[in-house]
């Protein structure tokens, strides 16, 4: 994909996306920082977690609101069979994340949703850690082996995830 001004165009993916006002996007190392990041915070197999996601995983952009904190990432996994139902991978993400020690998932009701011609799976999670929650939605469609994740992230409450899931449109 490429950037032009505030809006991320991926032909690839099928989207476009354009920052609201006040939100700015991370560098690809930012990016890559972030990733180590979530390496740490794997546990015990965190290096073989990292090798294999290097070699399935795409981040394609991460953009956030420098006043609130929320913020949205957009990648895509690669599956070994375009077999793999998005039961089965929906399964494997809350199984994942509950393996962070040190964030306290909720898990809450997952529905069929269309945003901008797209058919989602979409997965509420309520995150809390030292005290402090945020809401995130996950959206995840299928394409082929791929599975594409739209997940967005809030400080500020749910309410806000109209807003952020709408910035995105399809080409």
């Amino acid at each position: 994909g490429t950037w032009s001004d505030n809006t991320y165009s991926n032909d690839f993916l099928g989207i476009s996306y354009t920052m609201p006002d006040g939100w700015v996007r991370k560098t690809d190392e930012e990016i890559l920082e972030d990733m180590e990041l979530g390496v740490e915070l794997m546990g015990d197999n965190a290096e073989l977690n990292k090798k294999i996601a290097e070699l399935t995983s795409v981040t394609y952009f991460m953009a956030s609101d420098i006043s609130t904190g929320n913020n949205i990432i957009v990648m895509s996994e690669k599956v070994y069979s375009s077999n793999v139902s998005m039961d089965t991978y929906i399964e494997a993400v809350i199984t994942n994340i509950k393996k962070v020690e040190t964030i306290n998932y909720a898990v809450g009701e997952r529905k069929e949703e269309t945003v901008n011609g797209f058919k989602y799976t979409a997965l509420d999670l309520t995150a809390t850690s030292d005290g402090v929650t945020i809401n995130q939605k996950y959206y995840v469609r299928k394409n082929g082996r791929y599975f594409i994740s739209v997940i967005l992230t809030s400080t500020t409450g749910s309410e806000a995830f109209d807003e952020m899931i709408n910035s995105i449109k399809s080409l």
